[in-house]
C-alpha cells in the first residue's frame, strides 16, 4: 500500500481509502453482466515475472444490467 505511506507517517485514512475503492469494485462487478469472449477461450499458461501472472491476458464481454437498482 505504498500511496498511503508506512510506519509512524502512515496515512490516518488509509482504512477508509481501501474500503472504498473495494465498495467500487464490488459495485461495478455487481451494476454490470460480465461475460466471456465468445470466439476466444480462456487460456491457463503462465508466466513467471515478478509474481506468476497469466501469459494472455483474460477478455470479457461487458454488459450493463437493465435493473435501475444496480446505477453506478
Amino acid at each position: 500500500m505504498v500511496p498511503f505511506g508506512a510506519g509512524r507517517r502512515i496515512c490516518p485514512a488509509w482504512n477508509m481509502g481501501t474500503l472504498h475503492v473495494s465498495l467500487m469494485l464490488a459495485r461495478m462487478a455487481h451494476a454490470f453482466k460480465w461475460l466471456p469472449v465468445p470466439d476466444a477461450p480462456p487460456d491457463p499458461t503462465e508466466s513467471f515475472v515478478f509474481t506468476v501472472v497469466m501469459k494472455n491476458s483474460l477478455k470479457a464481454v461487458i454488459l450493463p444490467r437493465s435493473s435501475p437498482s444496480c446505477s453506478i
